[in-house]
């Protein structure tokens, strides 16, 4: 079975960073209002445990099923297919062909403005070849 795409293996390293800066604000706005007041220490041990708990949970119910799902088609069998890109490919970046987010690469490594269609030329490793159509 093919390997996850690159955008998978970013989203959950993404979330797990995104987790970590909630968490850190969550610190820093105990320690605003602990300047403001007294908090108990309890607080400062259940609010970011809580947080915490929540998030891994969260992970493991609802995310982790989604970030491990293999693509829903064959890899080869996109070669020759159009796909619309999701950002600039300049020459790297994010194109989506049958409802799935892909890395992609210009194959002659120039640019491509984001919501082009291009045509995928080739796959290298998880990473699609694509060539802008010349409408």
């Amino acid at each position: 079975m093919p390997e996850r795409t690159t955008p998978f293996r970013v989203s959950r390293r993404a979330y797990a960073f995104r987790e970590g800066v909630e968490l850190g604000l969550i610190l820093l706005g105990l320690g605003i209002a602990d300047g403001l007041t007294v908090i108990p220490w309890w607080i400062w041990l259940a609010i970011p445990l809580g947080k915490t708990a929540t998030s891994i949970g969260f992970y493991f119910v609802f995310l982790r099923s989604h970030l491990q799902r293999p693509p829903r088609h064959d890899i080869a069998a996109m070669i020759g297919r159009r796909a619309q890109t999701v950002t600039a490919l300049t020459p790297r970046g994010q194109v989506k062909i049958n409802g799935e987010i892909w890395g992609a690469r210009v194959v002659d490594g120039g640019s491509c403005p984001a919501a082009t269609v291009v045509e995928v030329r080739g796959i290298e490793e998880t990473t699609l070849l694509v060539d802008r159509l010349d409408a």
